[in-house]
Order: C-alpha cells, then sequence, then structure tokens
C-alpha cells in the first residue's frame, strides 16, 4: 500500500510542477507560484531536499520571486537550487545559468563584486561544456 500512496505522490508532484510551467508561460505567475509550493512539499516529503527534482522546483520558483522583485526570496531559492545541482551534476550548462541568475540578482542589488564573481562563474562554466569556440560563449 506505501509504493501506491508513493506513485500517487510523485504523479500529483509531477502535475503540480507541470501545470507551474504551463501557468508560467502563460504569464500567470502567481496561479503557477501556488502550483511549484505543491509540488515542492510533495517532492521534499518523497525525496528529500537534496534532490533534483527538488531543485528545479525551487528554481522555477526564484523566477518567480524575480519577476516579483523579492530579491533576497529568489537569492535563496536560486542559490539552494545551485547548490544540489553542482553537488549531483557537477559543472553543466544549468548550473551555469543559476550562477548567471543569482549575478543578475546582484547587479539589481548593486552588489557588483559578487555579480562580477558570478558572471565569471558562469561564463567560465559555458566555455568548459560549450567549448571556447562556440558562437553562444
Amino acid at each position: 500500500m506505501k509504493d501506491k500512496v508513493r506513485v500517487s505522490d510523485d504523479k500529483l508532484a509531477d502535475t503540480q510542477y507541470t501545470l507551474g510551467t504551463v501557468l508560467m508561460k502563460l504569464k500567470r505567475r502567481d496561479e503557477a507560484f501556488e502550483h511549484f509550493q505543491d509540488a515542492l512539499e510533495l517532492r521534499k516529503k518523497r525525496y528529500g531536499d537534496e534532490d533534483l527534482l527538488v531543485a528545479n522546483v525551487l528554481g522555477e520558483m526564484g523566477s518567480i520571486y524575480d519577476s516579483r522583485r523579492e530579491y533576497q526570496k529568489a537569492l535563496s531559492c536560486y542559490n539552494e537550487c545551485l547548490r544540489v545541482r553542482q553537488m549531483h551534476l557537477g559543472n553543466v550548462e544549468s548550473v551555469g545559468d543559476m550562477f548567471l541568475k543569482i549575478g543578475n540578482i546582484d547587479q539589481s542589488l548593486e552588489d557588483n563584486e559578487s555579480a562580477l564573481e558570478n558572471f565569471s562563474s558562469a561564463l567560465g562554466i559555458y566555455k568548459s561544456v560549450l567549448g571556447e569556440e562556440s558562437p553562444g560563449v
């Protein structure tokens, strides 16, 4: 019986997350945020705080906080997402993306030293992942 509950929780969490991403595309951020909160609660309960599925939800929630200019909350989500992604994935493009988002917030907060550090980290990752000669670098 316990496995059936977990499968249902997984499906519910995945559906909540997917609804959130669709609502984000429709620019309905407040509704999306509610679905992401529900997905986060279910995924943390099922997988713990250090799972990539949890990190993905935190990244989406960070984007909503960022759009609301709630920068400290956005930084909290982004930094936790970054930590988990680095732990599981190492330096991949999505980790560079998190450094870039954090750097953008640092710049908005006029913390230029931190912004420089985060942008440099993003660039380093992009160069290593995409290659020095890539037009995207």
